[in-house]
């Protein structure tokens, strides 16, 4: 995050390192199966259930990934945050279309995430303040900037709903920008707010 020039480059570089670790899985998931030892161990029909269970789930995942469905909890009706709508997604601004939604917040609004998913970046970056990126998995992310507080840290697997930081406390200039972007693309996060 240090060497990105922008917050393009960012989500650019974390989609390429996505991409790379999902073919890496998916060569390591097709490669025949190593050949079975001469050793013999005795194996219950609960581990055997237990290990083809675990088998499935990881091939369940990456196959499908949890996306922005039902079954990853990101479905409409959570509003990240407390506050008044300022900018819709594609409203017209000084440097053009908006590419997000921004938010003016109560001061200490708590930020929940708004899908399930893991932390690819929690931290300060350069003038959007304090920032979290949410991978929703299938390439969809939650950019949410502007927080004064975080909850959560790089790494950090989080359910929807749960908190992630706090609004500043200095009155009613508190504002919370949030970007949904699959891929490379920002696309309209209305639908899953």
């Amino acid at each position: 995050m240090q060497r990105a020039s922008s917050l393009q480059d960012a989500v650019d570089r974390l989609e390429a390192l996505q991409t790379a670790a999902e073919t890496r899985l998916h060569q390591a998931l097709s490669a025949p199966p190593p050949r079975p030892r001469t050793t013999h161990t005795l194996t219950s029909p609960a581990d055997t259930q237990a290990t083809t269970s675990q088998q499935d789930t990881v091939q369940a995942n990456t196959a499908e990934g949890p996306g922005l469905n039902e079954q990853s909890g990101a479905t409409p009706g959570l509003k990240p945050v407390a506050g008044t709508l300022l900018s819709a997604w594609g409203a017209s601004t000084e440097s053009g279309p908006a590419t997000g939604m921004t938010y003016r917040t109560p001061p200490g609004a708590s930020v929940r995430a708004p899908c399930t998913g893991g932390v690819d970046f929690a931290g300060v970056f350069r003038t959007y303040g304090r920032m979290v990126i949410l991978n929703c998995g299938r390439h969809y992310r939650f950019i949410l900037a502007g927080l004064s507080e975080l909850s959560v840290d790089t790494g950090q697997d989080l359910t929807k709903g749960a908190p992630i930081g706090h609004m500043g406390n200095a009155g009613s200039s508190a504002r919370l920008f949030i970007q949904l972007r699959h891929g490379q693309q920002s696309i309209n996060p209305a639908p899953f707010l």
